[in-house]
């Protein structure tokens, strides 16, 4: 898991990864594929305290083997571009 994502064009999206064990994220291969995976993520537009930053987070969990990713990001952006992101999100 960890190859693929450092295989990723804008590496600084994922600085702040944190991945439970030392298999290098397998186990997010493994509890998606088993069923087991559940993920949580929120994403924020906040333009009374900044009208040109967005920030977003996501967090797995495996059920089975309770072991935990995390990912927070922040990065510039309008409020129209955090819309259409989040719509385009929501179409998957």
């Amino acid at each position: 898991m960890i190859e693929i994502i450092k295989s990723q064009e804008n590496k600084s999206l994922w600085t702040s990864l944190r991945i439970d064990g030392d298999d290098e994220g397998e186990w997010i291969y493994t509890s998606l594929m088993g069923g087991t995976l559940v993920i949580g993520h929120n994403g924020s537009y906040q333009g009374i305290a900044a009208t040109d930053i967005c920030a977003g987070s996501a967090v797995l969990h495996c059920l089975s083997t309770d072991q935990y990713a995390e990912l927070t990001w922040v990065e510039k952006s309008d409020n129209k571009t955090a819309q259409t992101i989040e719509a385009k999100f929501w179409e998957q």
